[in-house]
């Protein structure tokens, strides 16, 4: 969306990848010739801002955006946890974390919350 709330790009859900459109089906706007080249891959780069960030977490029940508040786990978080990796003990370990450091579990919360909210995309 742009500062107007209109959008200005979908994800196409038919494609494996993310697939990035300029506007939503059956047919887009006019706007000229592309520069993109049948059958390569492009790397491009968004972000959004934090409040947007927030919303869609905050809607899709997490405590916090990535990075923010790394406080406790919520119910939902708990219940991804074990419906995903059996405990915060089991996702750590396979993320080369320990539950026995701080540091290591703030850390985990944090790729736990990354992980769980591309999921719900």
């Amino acid at each position: 969306m742009d500062h107007a709330g209109r959008s200005v790009a979908y994800f196409d859900p038919k494609q494996e990848l993310f697939c990035v459109k300029l506007s939503g089906p059956p047919v887009g706007p006019r706007i000229g010739p592309h520069v993109w080249k049948e059958g390569v891959m492009y790397l491009i780069s968004a972000s959004w801002p934090e409040t947007e960030i927030t919303r869609l977490l905050s809607e899709n029940g997490l405590a916090a955006a990535p990075g923010s508040d790394l406080g406790p786990f919520t119910e939902r978080e708990k219940k991804w946890l074990k419906d995903h990796y059996r405990s915060e003990y089991h996702f750590l370990r396979q993320h080369g974390l320990s539950i026995y450091k701080e540091e290591d579990r703030e850390e985990g919360r944090e790729l736990m919350r990354s992980i769980m909210a591309e999921d719900l995309q």
